[in-house]
């Protein structure tokens, strides 16, 4: 992966790809990979435009393919996106979310 030059993570589009939260897109940011990814609505919840090139699921045909084409052409917009993935990593760490993970859990057992 990390010599990889993007990160890529098609879907098909559907109800449970559309919900579907995709941990590969958090391990291609910590590789530091720019990323092309299918627009779901859990991946336009968490993730911006600037952070990850989204295109439409179940689009015509070859949307995808130009999407990264344009991208890998494109050294700048893939540095942008790096570093606002590292800030997205660095805002969401375990150290950061652990009490609001655990206050969620507790107010579902309560």
């Amino acid at each position: 992966m990390f010599a990889a030059t993007l990160g890529i993570v098609p879907k098909r589009g559907g109800s449970f790809s559309g919900e579907a939260f995709s941990t590969k897109i958090l391990e291609f940011m910590a590789a530091g990979l720019p990323i092309v990814a299918s627009r779901t609505k859990v991946d336009e919840y968490y993730f911006t435009d600037d952070m990850i090139k989204l295109f439409g699921a179940g689009e015509q045909r070859g949307h995808g393919a130009r999407c990264i084409v344009r991208l890998a052409r494109d050294g700048a917009r893939m540095r942008s996106q790096v570093e606002h993935c590292r800030r997205f990593i660095a805002e969401n760490t375990w150290d950061r979310k652990k009490a609001r993970y655990v206050e969620i859990v507790n107010n579902l057992a309560s």
